[in-house]
């Protein structure tokens, strides 16, 4: 009940509301101008009164109760928005800002904003319209119609209004909150905004006393003079919550420029190295079932009869990952060893890697800059597949387990899927690449020594990105990227080249590999290149 009186008066106190000195006002200013933009435009009635006098009208309402209720009177253009919100394609000749809504802005930076706005939606020749308060008195929202009382709080800039509306039995207070603008300060963020001003009234009057009076009315129109020296140092200006207008100079304009740089080259430097160091962790791969069977088709036999001649009929590719694969079934033993350059810091790598037909064990350490190592042993219980990592400081290359004190293995990588998602290979290949069609970039023929060994090589893809026609997402040396991150301390940002040469005999047993590469490495954020050679020896059981 209570809910309906207070609406039943406030549609009184509004229907009471004389536009008539308004209107005048308005069609004074606008001359010939007819579309206007009203962007409060409280219950409507002023809006269709506007209209009614040959006004092409639109109107900005905040909430949707006065959406409502605005629609209900005048048909026309209706933005459910607030003007520091508006956006518009439209060009609008006359922009209003009325019965101090202005001074509802909480503070300065607001009313900036809202100017700006109307700036950018007002035509070439239009004209901005503001209706502010300097002070208060019982009359300014009613024009004394159903007031009963009127209390007053002004602390600096603060004012706060309370009305009491009382008609016979029924009454209902009604609480405003108002900022109290200065009307020179409004002008010159208006010149910000690339404004001038037409004039300043008083309650519609053009005499108005330096004070300015009650109710003051700004007319502004664009500022069609400025120049572009203007206009740049007006780009640079922004408002305290105050009032006052500074600009930033252009010593500090261009010195943010250059922090803004310096900071988004680290940041930059940062996702690239997190996106690097954690690519391999988002991604698997694994042979096809089609792959390995036009691997182990390959005629057993044929390749002995190679010669040193040039021959196509054997894809290097398929050879080799036939020799990874006989190579499951073998006993052997392999010793790794290279050097990596680090702002010419020697850190020497090597690696153990002792195979049976049941388990692997790979010994992987860096001695440096950094040392570090760490000890995988892969098992193959015939039902099931076990990891077990192992971490430890190296002190000696030249030892079978380089002198290291091993720690408990690793719980989280206890299972191959585990450990695949974070090295994104498995210990059973012989390699840390992934040698397949898809990963290799291009490669030689094979061809015969003087040993009757074959040999070939082969040029890994060394880019993220896929063609078309190749869908994995993994490239062949992602896994060892992450692999040189964790052994020697540095950050691999990208491979510049990546060869592998391998030997093999008649019967596909791999003898040699060796690998040509040459990576950037960033310590910290200095990026430097770092030439790079491991040659793999395998000594057969």
């Amino acid at each position: 009940m209570a809910g309906k009186i207070k609406k039943y008066l406030a549609n009184e106190i509004y229907d009471n509301i004389n536009y008539q000195n308004t209107i005048k006002f308005l069609k004074q200013q606008a001359e010939n101008r007819t579309k206007l933009l009203d962007t409060n435009c409280h219950d409507g009635k002023l809006l269709k009164e506007l209209q009614q006098q040959g006004f092409e009208v639109s109107g900005i309402v905040e909430s949707k109760k006065d959406f409502q209720n605005v629609s209900d009177k005048v048909a026309c253009p209706l933005f459910k928005t607030s003007i520091t919100r508006f956006k518009t394609k439209e060009k609008y000749e006359v922009i209003t800002s009325l019965f101090s809504s202005c001074n509802k802005f909480k503070n300065y930076v607001k009313l900036d904003m809202a100017l700006h706005k109307m700036t950018k939606c007002l035509s070439d020749n239009g004209i901005i319209v503001l209706q502010v308060i300097k002070i208060a008195n019982e009359k300014s929202k009613t024009g004394g119609k159903l007031l009963d009382s009127s209390i007053i709080k002004r602390k600096k800039s603060k004012l706060t209004v309370t009305n009491t509306f009382k008609k016979g039995n029924f009454s209902f207070k009604q609480k405003t909150n108002y900022q109290i603008f200065d009307i020179e300060k409004i002008a010159y963020i208006a010149m910000k905004n690339g404004l001038s001003l037409v004039n300043v009234f008083r309650d519609y009057s053009s005499e108005i006393p330096g004070e300015f009076g009650n109710n003051v009315q700004i007319v502004f129109k664009l500022n069609t003079e400025e120049t572009k020296k203007e206009r740049n140092k007006r780009k640079r200006q922004f408002v305290t919550k105050r009032g006052k207008v500074k600009t930033l100079s252009r010593k500090f304009h261009y010195s943010s420029l250059v922090v803004i740089a310096v900071v988004g080259f680290f940041l930059g430097t940062m996702v690239g190295d997190f996106y690097n160091s954690n690519f391999t962790g988002q991604a698997s791969f694994d042979y096809s079932a089609e792959q390995i069977q036009e691997t182990m088709a390959l005629d057993d036999s044929g390749i002995s009869a190679l010669g040193n001649e040039v021959n196509q009929s054997y894809n290097a590719v398929l050879v080799f990952m036939k020799a990874e694969k006989l190579s499951y079934n073998l006993s052997f033993r392999t010793n790794e060893t290279g050097n990596l350059a680090v702002m010419g810091i020697n850190q020497r790598v090597a690696n153990i890697t002792t195979v049976t037909p049941n388990k692997r064990t790979k010994i992987a350490a860096s001695i440096g800059m950094v040392s570090l190592a760490t000890k995988t042993v892969w098992t193959n219980n015939g039902d099931s597949e076990t990891i077990q990592q192992y971490s430890g400081t190296p002190t000696d290359l030249s030892a079978d387990e380089f002198g290291t004190n091993w720690s408990g293995p690793d719980p989280k990588l206890s299972t191959v899927e585990e450990y695949q998602n974070v090295w994104g290979v498995i210990p059973a290949w012989i390699t840390p690449y992934i040698i397949c069609s898809s990963t290799v970039a291009e490669s030689t023929s094979l061809s015969k020594d003087e040993n009757n060994d074959f040999t070939a090589t082969l040029k890994l893809k060394t880019e993220y990105n896929t063609t078309a026609s190749d869908k994995t997402p993994l490239m062949a040396y992602a896994n060892y990227v992450h692999q040189i991150n964790a052994m020697s301390g540095v950050v691999v940002t990208d491979v510049e080249y990546c060869n592998i040469t391998f030997t093999i005999d008649k019967d596909y047993k791999i003898k040699k590999i060796v690998v040509d590469e040459q990576y950037n490495v960033r310590y910290g954020v200095i990026p430097v290149t770092c030439p790079s050679k491991l040659t793999q020896e395998f000594i057969y059981d």
